[in-house]
């Protein structure tokens, strides 16, 4: 048996450490966390350092509107309750089998089902479905893992050898390595990373996913733009440099989990059908949309 660490899942806010007891945004986080968007929902500006000058810029209101949106809309809050079920019933057992077959597809579904909402609640993914909606399963996954501590259970690790390949289990091991303890970075990282477009990655769709470069290059600008700001407000500029660099590092991995990913069909079959609901649910909106115009 391989020497664990000894990791448990406590009460304390993700965010700055301090005892929390309930869950906000989909993340548990104390009331002062709470309410660190709500504090700068004014029309004042927030000062945060710029790093050409040596006096302060500004980060607007449309800014924290957008780190608001774009936290609000990442809800993991199912997620994370089926992985620590997950991690309470097999952490401790001295059993190396693999994880129950309907425990095991109900945290898959349940991954998926938050990609799905995610998309849904974004316009700006939604010009690039097939490509975020595999970008955004592979990062929540990986962050899912390492929030519930999922890595460090043997029951758990079996199982996705079996259904995914041993090569996975050992870039989520990597990419454990450059996850941000800041789950509100987190959040707007997925954000940029399900904008994010390469090369190699397998889509049936890929030609219609970069009919719309400038948009996606604005889009990733935009992202990328307030999430340096956000750091550079909350950490300062040495702080900003080594979580960003962390951030790109993180990225990378999720890279690599997006290309093995295509080598499952199971995978590619539930992305695409996550890709499909959503389309659908967004033709809906559209059609109640006009359908409420036309009243």
């Amino acid at each position: 048996m391989k020497n664990r660490e000894e990791k448990v899942l406590s009460n304390q806010c993700r965010i700055c450490g301090a005892s929390a007891e309930y869950s906000h945004y989909g993340v548990i986080s104390c009331y002062a966390c709470q309410i660190f968007f709500r504090r700068h929902a004014n029309s004042s500006k927030v000062p945060s350092l710029n790093l050409l000058q040596s006096d302060k810029s500004l980060l607007t209101q449309n800014q924290w509107r957008l780190i608001f949106n774009l936290c609000n809309v990442c809800n993991e809050s199912n997620l994370f309750s089926t992985g620590q079920l997950l991690f309470n019933t097999y952490y401790d057992s001295k059993s190396t089998n693999i994880v129950d077959e309907t425990l095991m597809n109900e945290f898959l579904v349940s991954v998926y089902e938050t990609v799905r909402t995610y998309l849904h609640l974004n316009d700006d993914r939604s010009i690039i479905l097939h490509s975020a909606a595999n970008n955004i399963t592979c990062l929540t996954g990986s962050f899912v893992l390492s929030y519930c501590h999922l890595l460090f259970v043997d029951a758990f690790e079996n199982t996705i050898n079996l259904r995914f390949g041993k090569n996975t289990i050992n870039i989520h091991h990597w990419a454990d390595k450059f996850i941000d303890s800041d789950v509100v970075l987190i959040k707007l990282s997925i954000s940029l990373f399900a904008v994010s477009q390469y090369t190699y990655l397998y889509s049936p769709n890929m030609l219609k996913d970069l009919t719309n470069p400038i948009n996606i290059l604005e889009i990733q600008n935009k992202y990328a733009e307030v999430i340096w700001i956000y750091l550079l407000y909350r950490y300062g500029y040495y702080e900003a440099i080594k979580r960003f660099l962390k951030l790109t590092l993180w990225f990378i991995a999720g890279w690599f989990l997006s290309y093995d990913g295509q080598k499952s069909m199971k995978h590619v079959n539930s992305v695409h059908t996550v890709v499909e609901q959503t389309e659908l649910k967004l033709i809906l909106d559209d059609v109640d949309q006009i359908v409420e115009e036309n009243k």
